[in-house]
This record gives C-alpha cells, sequence and structure tokens, in this order.
C-alpha cells in the first residue's frame, strides 16, 4: 500500500497539502513546520490500538539516521496550526475548511486506520512517500 503525501504551501507555522493513496487523492493535510518530517520514503507500522487511542508508528529509513527509529503519529484531529508538538512529528488529515485549518479528522483518521489495518492483515508493505511538491514559502524573513 502506498501513502504519498504532497506538500504544496508552506509558511513559518504549517504546511498544507494532500494525501493519496494508491494514487488516489483522499484528504487534505497540515503539518507544524518545524517539526515535520524530512521529505523521503518511510516505513507505516501499526504501533497499537485501545479502546481510546489508536497509533501509527513512521519509521525512518536507515540511511537517514539510526535504522529504524520511530516516529510516532499518536492521533489525527481537525486543527489549525498548533497540529504538533516537538515531540510528536504529526501530520494532520482531514477536509480542509480554510487555509491550516481541517475539519472530519478523527473519521478520516480512522479510515485510514482500518485501510493500514487490513493491508497489514494481508501482508502487505505500507509506505509513506512525502513530497514537497511545489515549495512556496511565505512569510520567510
Amino acid at each position: 500500500m502506498g501513502i504519498t503525501i504532497f506538500r504544496t504551501i508552506s509558511n513559518r507555522l504549517y504546511t498544507e497539502g494532500y494525501m493519496s493513496i494508491n494514487g488516489a487523492k483522499t484528504t487534505s493535510t497540515v503539518e507544524n513546520t518545524s517539526t515535520m518530517l524530512p521529505d523521503g520514503r518511510y516505513e507505516v507500522k501499526l504501533k497499537g490500538s485501545t479502546l481510546r487511542r489508536r497509533q501509527l508508528a513512521i519509521l525512518m529509513p536507515s540511511h537517514v539516521g539510526k535504522p529504524s527509529v520511530p516516529y510516532t503519529v499518536s492521533h489525527f484531529e481537525a486543527c489549525g496550526s498548533w497540529i504538533s508538538s516537538k515531540k510528536n512529528k504529526s501530520i494532520c488529515i482531514g477536509e480542509s475548511i480554510i487555509p491550516g485549518a481541517l475539519k472530519k479528522g478523527s473519521e478520516v483518521f480512522e479510515r485510514l486506520f482500518d485501510r493500514i489495518e487490513k493491508a497489514e492483515q494481508r501482508g502487505e508493505k505500507i509506505t509513506l512517500d512525502i513530497i514537497t511538491s511545489v515549495g512556496i514559502i511565505y512569510g520567510e524573513p
């Protein structure tokens, strides 16, 4: 299963883009510009699932640093530019409502988690490609 994030617009607070799964555009994305993952290919694994929290782990490629250093994406939510902390490199997904803000993030995340869960059960490898497609930076000094 191939997940791709195309980053399209960026400023000092947040970076907007969209996600596609196996080539089909699925949802909008927002990331904290100061903590976002670098462009590249990552492996995605289910980290855990409880009644209240479902988690994914994004594994860094071994050539970037230490082999398989995990970055945990603890949850996705509808939110603005305060989308992640410096501890968790998060990628928010959902329906775009205004620049930097999403809605229905938890619904979109649940659908994505279910697709990843089914792909893992089938034995598929799940990859995440992050591409800065336009590279427009607004508000930089």
